[in-house]
């Protein structure tokens, strides 16, 4: 990534969390009045501030899109090492 590039990312990346700040501040308190160890209680507002963030990026879904596919990617690779390994070793 160049040098320009990232400060333009890191510009959106500002941009959308001043526009969505008010949905920001909401999940952080939420966290802080109703933390827990089991479940997450704070669900809709981390929905609504998430939404607000990636629509203001213009990049809704494109994240999580492409880290559960860089994961899956990764462990076809694994699983098919493991499978060539069992093979040779019979």
């Amino acid at each position: 990534m160049s040098s320009n590039s990232a400060e333009d990312d890191q510009r959106s990346k500002q941009e959308a969390l001043e526009a969505c700040s008010e949905f920001h501040r909401e999940l952080i308190q939420c966290f802080r009045e109703r933390s827990s160890l089991f479940g997450s209680p704070c669900q809709a507002e981390q929905k609504t501030f998430w939404d607000c963030y990636q629509r203001e990026r213009g990049k809704a879904g494109t994240v999580v899109r492409e880290t559960v596919t860089s994961w899956f990617q990764k462990r076809k690779v694994s699983s098919q090492k493991a499978q060539t390994e069992r093979q040779k070793d019979r």
